[in-house]
């Protein structure tokens, strides 16, 4: 899990600095056939009619869903995190880890996250708040966590 902090100096910039960062920094990493199996998690609906422009107007191809009926993800890109923190989990398990399919686990599984400080809240529900104070006032504006089963 990969977290992006964007630095913007009011709430009211701070769709565009998402749109901005989104665009420019971590969209051209999922290009070409690593797209074919991301997802973007958009809570948002204008942001999500900015990025559906965005991607028509640049021919990127794309699929929208509504709905929680993922197979097959190998990476999920929060583009802002979820409203509420269970729903952050939940998300995570859509992701193919390949534990039924052994070609599965030959490709890299990837968890990418914006957030800015007006997200604290909601990312204090996700990692924790004594972790969220951490990231918030760290001078390094990309953490990465690592989970997974210990196998024996």
């Amino acid at each position: 899990q990969v977290f992006h902090r964007i630095t913007c100096q009011s709430i009211g910039e701070s769709p565009d600095t998402r749109f901005s960062t989104f665009i420019n920094e971590i969209l051209p990493d999922f290009q070409g056939p690593m797209m074919g199996h991301t997802a973007i998690f958009v809570p948002s609906y204008f942001d999500f009619v900015r990025l559906r422009n965005h991607f028509r107007r640049n021919e990127i191809p794309f699929a929208q869903i509504s709905e929680y009926r993922l197979r097959g993800i190998k990476n999920i890109i929060f583009y802002e995190l979820p409203h509420y923190a269970h729903f952050y989990p939940e998300i995570l398990n859509f992701l193919d880890t390949g534990s039924n399919n052994q070609s599965a686990s030959s490709s890299p599984i990837t968890c990418t996250i914006l957030y800015t400080k007006y997200d604290s809240h909601r990312l204090s529900g996700i990692v924790g708040p004594q972790r969220c104070q951490h990231m918030m006032s760290s001078k390094k504006s990309v953490h990465m966590f690592i989970t997974g089963d210990k196998t024996t």
